[in-house]
């Protein structure tokens, strides 16, 4: 994996903004802290597919997706109509205000653009097949290609 995916690994949560997120949501292509991982996966598969980084393997497709996609970018589309003075998640906000931040936002689909279904969005060029694992140190961040012995 790049710098570039790397850095986006070491930012911020795409909901709550908090620091150093070590999940993603794969199905939208975004970077989420613990706080946030658990309430997209209570919120269920319809909506997200999640996965851990530094546990689960990764397809060059999934990492592909996560580059293309990213915390900013999903935010211009997700967020793109949130009311003015609306106050957003951080990370001491309760379950109960992240996780309908969360249903509004991506279930409820109440901030993005109406005449953009989300699936052009989410759509990017395909890239091969092929495992991957991240592993996330303190400071470090490494990602290695898994080759399956025949």
């Amino acid at each position: 994996m790049d710098s570039a995916v790397m850095s986006a690994v070491a930012q911020y949560c795409a909901d709550c903004k908090a620091s150093r997120p070590r999940y993603a949501n794969i199905t939208l292509g975004i970077w989420l802290c613990n706080h946030c991982y658990g309430i997209h996966r209570n919120v269920g598969a319809h909506v997200t597919r999640t996965k851990c980084v530094g546990l689960d393997s990764w397809s060059t497709q999934e990492l592909h997706r996560m580059k293309s996609i990213g915390n900013e970018r999903a935010a211009s589309y997700w967020e793109g109509q949130v009311p003015d003075g609306y106050i957003r998640p951080s990370p001491k906000s309760t379950n109960e205000e992240v996780e309908k931040w969360i249903r509004d936002k991506y279930e409820k689909k109440l901030y993005c653009p109406r005449d953009s279904p989300p699936q052009a969005f989410l759509s990017f060029r395909r890239s091969p097949r092929a495992p991957h694992l991240i592993d996330m140190n303190k400071n470090k961040v490494s990602i290695s290609t898994y080759h399956f012995r025949e």
